[in-house]
């Protein structure tokens, strides 16, 4: 029996993994031929679920932008796939872009469209949507996906455990929140 390249792969690099952080910048592959001279989302979502399966601590980014992705309902597209394909408990970021490097000429996201994007992503039923990039924005903070309680709260670059215990559960209904407090 002969053994493809790929699981090769796998083997060897599933044990290096701690965690995975994925930014991703379209959800259809014209987005990658456009704006990022090629790529596939199809192989990026391959990607996903391999660290996903893994067992691996896995959150996402997608790059919010009237340039890249021009309406909220990319968001949901992504959330809803999120849902369908791995879990409910990943969590999407939903981050505004800063012009730089290549993207110098382009304007900062608007807030309408974060949050309007938020709004699909959320309504697709997954726990943990943010916005990145909107200092003091209350869609920062980790509510509890039961109770609603606030139990991680952060100010830009700051980060304050509130109520979760060290076990990551929620401490007013005793829900396990996905979260590493190491």
């Amino acid at each position: 029996m002969e053994t493809k390249p790929a699981t090769l792969i796998h083997r060897k690099v599933k044990p290096a993994i701690i965690n995975g952080n994925i930014k991703i910048k379209s959800v259809n592959d014209e987005g990658y031929e456009q704006n990022c001279r090629g790529g596939s989302f199809e192989h990026i979502k391959k990607i996903i679920k391999f660290i996903f399966n893994s067992g691996k601590l896995l959150e996402l980014h997608m790059v919010i932008h009237e340039n890249l992705n021009n309406d909220a309902e990319a968001a949901g597209k992504l959330a809803e796939w999120i849902k369908e394909e791995l879990s409910v408990e990943v969590p999407l970021h939903l981050s505004r872009l800063i012009p730089s490097f290549r993207a110098k000429n382009y304007s900062p996201t608007s807030k309408e469209l974060l949050e309007s994007s938020y709004t699909s992503a959320k309504e697709t039923g997954l726990q943990y949507v943010y916005i990145d990039g909107i200092p003091d924005h209350d869609s920062l903070n980790t509510h509890c996906p039961n109770c609603k309680e606030l139990l991680i709260q952060r100010n830009s670059y700051l980060t304050e455990v509130r109520r979760i215990s060290l076990q990551g559960n929620c401490n007013k209904c005793q829900t396990k929140i996905n979260v590493i407090l190491s």
